[in-house]
């Protein structure tokens, strides 16, 4: 899509994060020559909350997990370990794109405007009309993608369609929150979570540290 506008052609990538590869936070990429003299957009999001979304992910959607939260949680192959591992691990390497923009998860929410014409902007894309940008943040809104989803995605082989019609939490659009860790992790998870975060000084996870 982004090569047909005209704009930079445009790959999305977990960089070595995916569950289906369940590779160990040790074994993570920590160079990152393959993004020299690229531009890079890199999506943050509170480890607590895409710990959450990667266990739904890796149990009800892949099935390369058979264990509980509490264990994903903790497991250096999937947890909040290599989470932030991963971030510390960018954070150390913002000098090796030719460019970078940090988006967070957050503000989409709170700004999405602002964010798609910074990210656009990023690309290459400037000075779009107000109703084009209106329209592109309403279709991609969580109501509308999960209409979609339970309509049955967006054709053959796409990755917007749920595991199990009966099952919520197979979905592609789970839940779509912010802060939604709170409601989910115990206790004793949550603290272990929040001394993680907190015990890694990275600029990338300065917000999220309680």
């Amino acid at each position: 899509m982004t090569r047909a506008a005209g704009l930079l052609p445009t790959v999305f990538t977990h960089d070595g994060t995916s569950n289906t590869e369940g590779r160990h936070l040790d074994r993570l990429d920590r160079e990152k020559r393959a993004y020299r003299d690229k531009q890079v957009v890199l999506l943050c999001r509170d480890p607590r909350d895409t710990v959450i979304s990667c266990f739904f992910e890796a149990t009800r959607r892949k099935n390369v997990f058979e264990g509980t939260l509490s264990e994903f949680l903790r497991d250096p192959h999937y947890g909040v370990e290599k989470i932030v591992r991963f971030y510390e691990l960018w954070d150390g390497a913002r000098s090796v794109p030719e460019k970078m923009l940090i988006v967070s998860y957050e503000e989409l929410h709170a700004d999405p405007a602002r964010v798609l014409r910074e990210t656009l902007a990023f690309l290459g894309a400037v000075d779009l009309p107000d109703p084009i940008v209106s329209e592109a943040i309403e279709y991609g809104r969580f109501d509308n993608m999960r209409r979609i989803e339970q309509a049955g995605g967006l054709g053959e082989g796409s990755r917007l369609r749920p595991a199990d019609a009966a099952d919520a939490s197979s979905f592609k659009t789970r839940k779509g929150r912010v802060g939604g860790f709170a409601e989910t992790l115990s206790e004793a998870d949550l603290a272990f979570a929040n001394r993680v975060i907190s015990e890694h000084a990275c600029p990338l996870l300065a917000a999220y540290r309680t």
